[in-house]
């Protein structure tokens, strides 16, 4: 596996042009990274977590809705 990781990123770092010596650290850590990253979100929990509901009371939906145009995103269902 880390043969196969040094290999992809040594031949990016050529055909992008990218420096070698802590730009190709950069993308490996960037890489390693993204990777833990998609081997753990199958598993999170949560409110909205893999496209689960989140239900809000009357006063929160009032409040979501006032927010929401000066934030451009549901805050409240954001940190619940």
């Amino acid at each position: 596996f880390c043969i196969a990781v040094a290999t992809l990123l040594i031949g990016s770092a050529h055909y992008l042009d990218i420096g070698f010596s802590s730009d190709i650290a950069l993308y490996s850590k960037r890489y390693i990274r993204f990777h833990k990253y998609r081997q753990l979100e199958p598993y999170r929990t949560g409110p909205g977590e893999q496209g689960a509901a989140v239900h809000l009371e009357d006063q929160e939906s009032k409040l979501a809705d006032s927010l929401f145009k000066k934030e451009a995103f549901n805050r409240i269902a954001s940190d619940k």
